[in-house]
Order: structure tokens, then C-alpha cells, then sequence
């Protein structure tokens, strides 16, 4: 039995090997694959003994010399090639893993899709410890049948498109990937919707995990599976709010390899991400362009079902939602390249790829967009409420109405202390000098353009005689 052996673009070995009239593919370093080792050296032994008598076992220090001289083939003389988990494209198709005992793939393209063993496909799938089974697309259903398990409410529509626009875009191996992010109070399902919505694309036997103590925590759970899925969360601290921000749009983390001065692990990736909470979690500028905001209602008193309950209903729907999502995949491949977005987001990818697959979901053409226009205002009006110059900032354009505020941010500074009171502008949060408040004015601006209440804008030296202006006006009348 003859295995193949290539490493990745970060210098880690892999091996796909033959095991049971199919092929699995393992990192070299991991237990798969030393277990795979282990039962190689058992069957040469056993046929060189003639059968008679049980071999002795391998020794661990003859498997680490195995292993170390496997990884440096892998290295020398196998081929550079990636490794995924559970999602990946290649030539215009995408590739989703079952992750179960037979190693089966999904393969879709813009012709339609088929189940096929995973080393027939041209990309090599690895899997993590806690990865759990898809079950295979299949039946007839629709978009209504994942609408049942959640919890809507009678106007949920906006929030379905975005649920579904999520899970879409949790299906290419390409980002970005906005945030999904569920408020709601106690009682709104949040983490039960949380685990549904894992369960279609990336089950795990730990689907929500609680908030990690460091970006090294986090990066380790993007880089052994697909979605993320942090549980109850009630703040978000700044460095996590921004790896989040790097897990959405793209970015990466290093620290000190164990036992080393000088070589450091890299961990770069991109992941789908789900955040739950009672509280306005999000509220940093750049999060809140990179979330999908969804609101939960309370479940009516009588309404709660059990888990048992509603893990069997799951059962029986998850095969017909993904089979609806593996077929809007297909018309999303044939359409995304011509689609046509007006008003291009910040995430323009993903908006296409979602409006590309929002009619196979049973959407009307455009209701994915009015939906993200919903999300973005009541992201961006989060964001304002934490702010300390927001409140100020409108208060001095209602005075100047019907005229715009215009000044140097010296000027601008020293106008908003008048509509605020002694204890904010004392605070920790409240900018002490000219350039900091320039920077938070460039960061809020697009916050309020969001919200459409304030126009604000530095306007060009050309146009202010070599001096940083700022110019600031009340959009929707004097309030």
C-alpha cells in the first residue's frame, strides 16, 4: 500500500493514504496517521511471520524516526498542495467534505452537483478532532423547513434572508465572511439557532464554544475546523473584536514556536463566525461593517420544545435544507459572474455570491440588500450608542440647521464640550486632542452615513485654503 505524501505552503507534511478500498488523507504529525503507521508495521510483520505468531509492537521511538523521515519525503520530494476542512474550491467548483466513515465529498458546479469519494476529487481534505458527519443532500424540500426551526417571529423575513446569506457564503472556501450575529433576550432560542445553523455546514460534537481567553485560543479553533461559534457572549474586548475582524475579512496571528528563540507559528485564516448575546455586543465601527445583525424575539410563554424534540426534528429536515443549499450553490455559480450589484458593499463578494443564490432560496431579487441595508443601519446605530461623541456630534448639527457646522477639528473640539456635560468630557473615553478626535471623526463618519442622520466629511485643503476642515450637517432636517 502506497501512500502519497506533499506538504502545504506553511512546511506541514501530509499523507493520503489507502484504507479500506478508499483514501484518507492525514497530517503526519497527527494520531490518524500514526495509527495508520501502526497497523502498516502490524500487517508487513504478521505476513513476514507467516500469520503464526503476533508481531511485536511498534516501539515510539521507531515511529518518531518514521515519522521525521516521512515528513522530510514530504517536504523534498512530495508536490506543494493545500489541505482543507470541510470546504474547498478548486476550478469553479466547490468541494464540501461529509466528513463521514466512507470519506464521501460533495462536488458542485454550475451543472449540478454529485457525491463522489474524496480521492477522486482534485483537493485533499483533512479532519480535526470533534468534526461531526453531514448527512447527504437529498429529497425534495425548501427554505421553509429551516424558517420552521428557527425562531422569527411574524416579521423575521429580513433576518431569514441574512441567516440564509450566511450560510451560503459558509459554503466557498473564499471569503470574507460577515459575522452572524443573534441578540436576543433570555428565551429567544439564540444558541439553540447557533447550533441549527452549525449543523448544516460544519457540525462539530462541541458546536458553541464559550469566549477564548487569547487570539492564540482562537486561531487554534479557526485552524482545526470551519465555523466558529462563540456562545452567550456579553462584551466583546477590543483584541478579540478585531480578531474577529481579521477571521472575517482576512489576517493572521504568530507567536513563539514551543521550545525556540526564534521560529514562530503562523496561523492565518479566514472562517465563518457566529456570535450570540443578550446585549449589543458589537459595537466597534469596523465589526459592525463585517456583521450581519439578527434579532430573536422572546419564544412565547408555552412555545419551548425540547431538545430531544428538536434534535429530531433536525434530523429529519438537515438532509432536504442541504440538499436547497447545494442546489442554489449550483444556480449561484452559473449567475454570480454576471450579477450586478448596485451600491456595492464593503464585503462586494459575498453581497454578489448572496444575491447570485438569493432567488434559488425562494427570495425575491433583491431582498437579500434591503435586508444587509436593515443590518448595517441597527449595527451602525449600535456602534453610535457607545460613543461618546455621537450625542454631542448631533447636537451640534440640529443648532447650526439649516446651515453645516465647518472648522478645524481644534475648533471642533473645543464646540462639542459645550454639549457635554463635565463628566463625559473628564471620561477616559473622551478625545483629548485634535488628532485623536480627527481619527475618531474618520472611524464615525461611516457610521452615520449608515444611520443617514449626519453628513460628515474632511473637506480637500484645496478647498479650505491648505487647512484640515471638517464639515459637519444635519441630514434629515432641524429634529
Amino acid at each position: 500500500m502506497i501512500a502519497e505524501y506533499f506538504h502545504d505552503r506553511d512546511q506541514e507534511a501530509y499523507a493520503t493514504v489507502p484504507q479500506d478500498m478508499r483514501k484518507e488523507t492525514w497530517p503526519l504529525r497527527s494520531r490518524g496517521f500514526r495509527r495508520w503507521l501502526r497497523y502498516m508495521f502490524y500487517v508487513k510483520e504478521k505476513q513476514r511471520l507467516g500469520g503464526v505468531n503476533e508481531p511485536a509492537p511498534l516501539r515510539e521511538t521507531m515511529i518518531a524516526d518514521a515519522l521525521a523521515q516521512l515528513e522530510a519525503k514530504a517536504m523534498f520530494e512530495g508536490v506543494r498542495r493545500q489541505a482543507y476542512r470541510r470546504v474547498a474550491e478548486h476550478d469553479g467548483r466547490i468541494y464540501l467534505d461529509l466528513c463521514n466513515k466512507n470519506w464521501e465529498v460533495v462536488e458542485i458546479s454550475a451543472e449540478g452537483w454529485r457525491i463522489v469519494e474524496a480521492g477522486e476529487v482534485p483537493v485533499r481534505f483533512v479532519r480535526s478532532k470533534g468534526m461531526d458527519e453531514l448527512p447527504a443532500p437529498a429529497g425534495y424540500g425548501s427554505v421553509d423547513s429551516l424558517r420552521e426551526l428557527l425562531n422569527l417571529g411574524d416579521e423575521g423575513e429580513h433576518a431569514f434572508r441574512l441567516i440564509l446569506a450566511w450560510l451560503m457564503q459558509a459554503l466557498r472556501a473564499r471569503g470574507p465572511y460577515p459575522v452572524l450575529v443573534l441578540l436576543g433576550e433570555r428565551g429567544s432560542a439564540k444558541s439553540t439557532a447557533a447550533r441549527i445553523l452549525r449543523s448544516l455546514v460544519d457540525p462539530s460534537t462541541v458546536p458553541l464554544r464559550t469566549r477564548p481567553r487569547t487570539p492564540h485560543d482562537l486561531y487554534i479553533d479557526a485552524t482545526s475546523s470551519w465555523v466558529i461559534s462563540l456562545d452567550n457572549i456579553s462584551s466583546l474586548p477590543k483584541w478579540l473584536s478585531d480578531v474577529l475582524c481579521m477571521l472575517s475579512t482576512g489576517g493572521g496571528f504568530s507567536t513563539r514556536t514551543l521550545f525556540t528563540d526564534r521560529e514562530q507559528e503562523l496561523f492565518e485564516a479566514m472562517r465563518p463566525v457566529i456570535l450570540n448575546g443578550i446585549t449589543d455586543v458589537v459595537t466597534a465601527d469596523d465589526l459592525v461593517n463585517r456583521s450581519l445583525i439578527v434579532r430573536l424575539p422572546a419564544l412565547a410563554k408555552g412555545s419551548y420544545r425540547t431538545e430531544r424534540e428538536i434534535q429530531r426534528t433536525l434530523r429529519d429536515f438537515r438532509p432536504l435544507i442541504l440538499n436547497v443549499l447545494v442546489d442554489a450553490a449550483v444556480e449561484g455559480l452559473r449567475r454570480v459572474d454576471d450579477v450586478q450589484v448596485q451600491a456595492l458593499p464593503r464585503m462586494g463578494d459575498f453581497a454578489a455570491w448572496a444575491v447570485a443564490t438569493e432567488e434559488a432560496l425562494d427570495g425575491e431579487h433583491g431582498a437579500f440588500m434591503r435586508a444587509l441595508g436593515i443590518s448595517d443601519e441597527e449595527g451602525a446605530q449600535q456602534a453610535l450608542e457607545t460613543s461618546p461623541l455621537a450625542e454631542p456630534i448631533y447636537e451640534l448639527a440640529r443648532n447650526a440647521w439649516p446651515n453645516a457646522w465647518e472648522g478645524t477639528a481644534t475648533a471642533l473640539l473645543q464646540r462639542l464640550r459645550d454639549f457635554a456635560d463635565e463628566e463625559l468630557t473628564h471620561s477616559k473615553d473622551w478625545p483629548r486632542s485634535a488628532s485623536v478626535l480627527s481619527r475618531r471623526l474618520s472611524r464615525l463618519a461611516t457610521l452615520f452615513r449608515d444611520v443617514g442622520d449626519i453628513e460628515i466629511r474632511q473637506l480637500p485643503r484645496s478647498d479650505t485654503g491648505g487647512t484640515r476642515r471638517w464639515y459637519i450637517r444635519l441630514a434629515k432636517g432641524g429634529g
